[in-house]
């Protein structure tokens, strides 16, 4: 229920309708015993007194402790029970059911000893109605509001609950989405930087030797549009994963294995970079996030060693056993100085990246005399021969 304000003098339906009825139900219930000793003495003032117990309903929700204190006097003035029915209700829902069994108790108390203070004597049929009386409008009251409120609070619990949940949901909804993203910029980084390092130095190549003929400034220009077309076809593979499922999806390219390696290899020695590949074929399937990542370190060393070690000797070694796979990239030291090609500077910081999520492990930094080293080892799951994804 919405907490009214303090300042807000508006009755609502809430506060209007049991007042009425409380009204209409103490005025009935003093006109029908115009015998008893509590009415017959005055039953004009009785008749006035119930009805305003019956309007003071009219406070319930903004002052219940106080207004049944003020319903169980006026019952005990006046035999009008309907409100303390409704005020015992309202605190026992609103306030606490400790302060409702209180003024239960007490109204309990006070409608047995007051005929017998005042003479009357009992009888056993005067108890059992005194006792019937409190049980229906004292303890059923309070036990219904009592009921009530934690029924409420329930359901308060569980929208919180829910609203919690929804945030915590909406929180790691957000998380993945900024770890595709992250993820996305990688895979774009290690395409274009490879790509474009390629086009650079065939494009500077170009540039520098365009007196050797014809045939050799065709067969660079074809190098560069080459490395283009194939930069643009892993770009739509990456991209292709952001496309709405009802979309027509871009193909992905061959898994990355040994002969993507190669003519990794072959691409990088068409700029002028002697590498050596020494790699054997494994001989059991090999996970295809574990042959990514492996591809993607072969790319970006590749591409380090072009742009600053350029003619540098590259020797790629790879190894592959039924627990690891060992990935090692170095390159000599380069009597030229390094290419002038834009770079991000996240290349090495992806590469470890990936390696950790895959619970490898990854190093890379110079050797001595002079020339760089990556090195990585990315464990393999152990599962039975021929479970792996070849």
């Amino acid at each position: 229920m919405i907490p009214r304000s303090p300042t807000d003098r508006r009755f609502s339906r809430a506060e209007l309708l049991p007042a009425l009825c409380a009204v209409v139900y103490n005025v009935a219930e003093v006109s029908s015993e115009l015998d008893h000793w509590q009415v017959s003495r005055t039953p004009g003032f009785s008749t006035l007194a119930a009805a305003a117990l019956g309007a003071l309903m009219l406070f319930r929700l903004r002052h219940p402790v106080a207004v049944a204190a003020a319903a169980l006097a006026g019952d005990w003035v006046v035999h009008a029970p309907g409100a303390l029915v409704c005020s015992l209700f309202t605190v026992a829902q609103r306030g606490s059911a400790r302060s409702a069994w209180a003024l239960g108790a007490l109204a309990g108390a006070t409608g047995v000893l007051t005929p017998w203070l005042d003479g009357a004597r009992y009888a056993l049929a005067d108890v059992s109605y005194h006792v019937a009386h409190t049980i229906a409008f004292v303890v059923v009251p309070v036990v219904v509001g009592t009921h009530v409120r934690a029924g409420e609070i329930r359901i308060v619990s569980l929208a919180e609950h829910t609203a919690r949940l929804e945030r915590e949901q909406a929180l790691l909804a957000e998380r993945a989405q900024v770890e595709e993203r992250a993820r996305i910029a990688g895979e774009m980084h290690d395409v274009v930087a490879h790509r474009v390092t390629h086009a650079v130095v065939h494009a500077g190549a170009l540039r520098m030797g365009a007196d050797r003929g014809p045939q050799w400034v065709a067969h660079t220009a074809e190098l560069i549009r080459r490395s283009g077309v194939e930069a643009l076809e892993e770009l739509r593979a990456v991209l292709g994963v952001l496309r709405p499922s009802d979309e027509e999806q871009t193909p992905l390219l061959e898994p990355p294995g040994v002969r993507a390696l190669e003519r990794l290899v072959e691409g990088t020695r068409a700029t002028g970079t002697p590498v050596e590949l020494d790699a054997e074929r494994p001989t059991c399937g090999i996970p295809l996030d574990v042959r990514h990542t492996v591809y993607r370190i072969v790319q970006e060393a590749l591409t380090n060693a072009v742009k600053h070690a350029p003619q540098a000797p590259v020797t790629v070694w790879l190894r592959c056993s039924s627990t690891v796979y060992r990935v090692r990239v170095s390159n000599g030291h380069s009597p030229h100085p390094a290419r002038p090609v834009p770079s991000g500077g996240h290349g090495l910081a992806g590469l470890r990246e990936r390696v950790e999520r895959l619970r490898g492990s990854f190093s890379a930094g110079p050797v001595e005399g002079g020339g760089f080293r990556v090195v990585a080892e990315i464990p393999l799951p152990e599962t039975g021969p021929g479970s792996r994804t070849g």
